[in-house]
């Protein structure tokens, strides 16, 4: 029994002693995978920076296209502005006066305004091309009586009605945010009214 021990103790330490000298003689004397393993890891940092720079440009484009899409709504924005006008006519002093009116909950500049005949003909420009004018909320510019007088003296039914038709056109330009232009136009009906002894016309529009 002792004996069947003690061989099975020394196969045990011959085995044992194998394996080691086995083990030493394979890296010692076997294939170098270092050149392998080093590559192995150059290739998986490659990998890594390419899976970065990719979420980088993704990350970019998907920036630019949030810019690109506020930019498209901000022009879309800009494309529906229509400021609030129309004409007015009080009395001050002696005079009878009609004015353009314009309110816009945005500021604007007035660039320019005219006064049009019912056929649409340029009668009279009150503003022309005004690129620099101020920049308002609201605006009144005053329609001047001479050239309502030379629109009068135009129309066909003026000295048969004691009235006559025509338009005030303005454009205008947005100054907050998206700068947009917008033209529009106020049909009108003016008719003769007296004041201090003078006529002067009043508009409806």
């Amino acid at each position: 029994m002792l004996i069947a021990i003690i061989a099975s103790l020394v196969s045990a330490l011959v085995a044992a002693v194998v394996s080691i000298l086995t083990t030493r003689y394979t890296l010692k004397h076997g294939p170098d995978y270092s050149g392998q393993i080093r590559g192995l890891h150059d290739t998986i940092q490659s990998l890594a920076k390419t899976q970065e720079d990719l979420r980088q440009q993704q990350a970019e484009q998907a920036k630019r296209e949030e810019e690109r899409h506020k930019a498209q709504l901000k022009r879309l924005e800009a494309a529906k502005w229509k400021p609030h006008a129309e004409i007015i006519s009080v009395n001050e002093g002696l005079e009878h006066v009609n004015k353009l009116s314009i309110i816009s909950a945005d500021k604007f500049r007035v660039i320019s305004v005219s006064l049009l005949s019912e056929t649409g003909a340029k009668v009279h420009d009150i503003l022309k091309n005004d690129s620099t004018a101020e920049v308002v909320s609201a605006k009144n510019i005053k329609i001047p009586h001479p050239a309502l007088n030379q629109l009068a003296a135009r129309s066909p039914t003026y000295f048969q009605l004691s009235k006559f038709d025509g338009a005030i056109q303005f454009t205008v330009e947005r100054a907050d945010g998206e700068e947009a232009l917008y033209t529009g136009e106020l049909k009108f009906t003016a008719e003769s009214t007296m004041l201090g002894n003078t006529v002067w016309f009043h508009l409806v529009g």
